[in-house]
């Protein structure tokens, strides 16, 4: 019934009692600006990774006499190789990918593979928890930073906005 989906916002009771949840939300929420330019490193790692990839491998990855992989993972259009190189940064079965790119060539292939899957998870891996991170230390340090008065006006600001959220549901019904 429409009154258990109601249950939903007995979260928001929940984030204004608990302070820690409310620095995490506050942090995760704090992060969306530096996530933007996380995915545009990220967009251009794969897209320069995927270029490479072409000029390697374009046209010689082929399922006729091995046995790894599906043939939906090649190098020969561009947009399957950004999914291909998105597929190994993600370490989505990307050791079928690397044992049928060491067939064509052993040298050039496993360094390929070294730095797509190595220096692309340390990207991801890294940036990703360091962006993080720096808006958890910069949401811990506001919070220190709040006078008493300050914080009892932000919990009430909190307390007004889901009272008033909550009459407008009941009122809906």
């Amino acid at each position: 019934s429409a009154f258990r989906t109601l249950r939903v916002f007995r979260t928001f009771k929940l984030l204004n009692r608990w302070e820690s949840l409310q620095q995490l939300v506050y942090a995760v929420f704090k992060s969306g600006p530096g996530l933007g330019y996380f995915c545009i490193i990220l967009f251009l790692y794969i897209f320069i990774c995927a270029l490479a990839g072409m000029s390697l491998f374009a046209g010689k990855l082929d399922n006729d006499t091995l046995n790894f992989g599906s043939a939906r993972t090649n190098y020969d259009t561009f947009f399957i190789a950004l999914v291909t190189t998105f597929q190994i940064v993600s370490g989505e079965n990307w050791n079928d990918v690397m044992f049928r790119a060491l067939e064509v060539n052993e040298t050039l292939g496993g360094i390929y593979f070294v730095v797509v899957y190595g220096l692309g998870n340390l990207i991801v891996l890294n940036l990703f928890l360091a962006i993080l991170l720096e808006n958890f230390s910069e949401g811990r340090y506001r919070k220190d930073k709040m006078s008493y008065y300050e914080q009892l006006d932000h919990q009430r600001d909190v307390q007004v906005v889901v009272s008033t959220l909550w009459t407008t549901l009941v009122d809906l019904l």
